[in-house]
């Protein structure tokens, strides 16, 4: 049995719109015209948007999965009950609490952060203040964005005695860079 497999990336972060979206639906159309896929496998919720909106034009016949996508996402997307998939649940407490074993004097937390002009972006920074109130009356919680990559490596290597870093990721920088986790 020979299995083969074919890796692309839609890059719809850093070329949004329906104009980009619909040649890169062509694309893929006409590329795997002659190929019968088995599976396709959405990796985050972008990609799984995509897929959704397209399965049929795409890759009619085939098992569509997903994963990487959160789990207070996946309702917007109106994923069919017969649709696989794993969600990812971000969690920051037990990061938190470690740096707090290992700093227990740490009296202020630096949360840094992408631009926001991604849809990733927005949906951490959006989420962040809820998902950290619970070390408010412990921790002034600071919030850093928008910056470009340099000036943020800049900033931390001058933070204060009792202050640490929890960084959520960056999709795009304040300098309007693109980075992969």
């Amino acid at each position: 049995m020979k299995c083969e497999i074919y890796s692309e990336s839609l890059n719809l972060e850093q070329f949004p719109g329906p104009e980009y979206a619909a040649q890169t639906a062509t694309f893929l159309r006409n590329k795997y015209a002659r190929r019968h896929i088995d599976v396709v496998i959405a990796i985050a919720p972008e990609a799984l948007d995509f897929l959704l909106q397209r399965r049929d034009y795409l890759f009619a016949g085939s098992q569509l999965m997903f994963t990487w996508v959160p789990n207070d996402q996946l309702d917007t997307f109106h994923v069919p009950s017969d649709l696989p998939g794993t969600v990812t649940h971000f969690n920051p407490e037990p990061t938190i609490d470690l740096a707090l074993r290992l700093q227990p004097n740490a009296t202020r937390m630096i949360v840094s952060s992408g631009t926001g002009t991604t849809a990733a972006d927005r949906h951490d920074l959006a989420l962040q203040p809820q998902r950290l109130k619970g070390f408010a009356d412990r921790l002034k919680i600071v919030y850093w964005s928008n910056l470009a990559v340099a000036d943020l490596l800049r900033a931390v290597s001058q933070i204060p005695q009792g202050t640490f870093v929890l960084d959520i990721g960056i999709v795009r920088d304040g300098a309007g860079q693109f980075f992969v986790a």
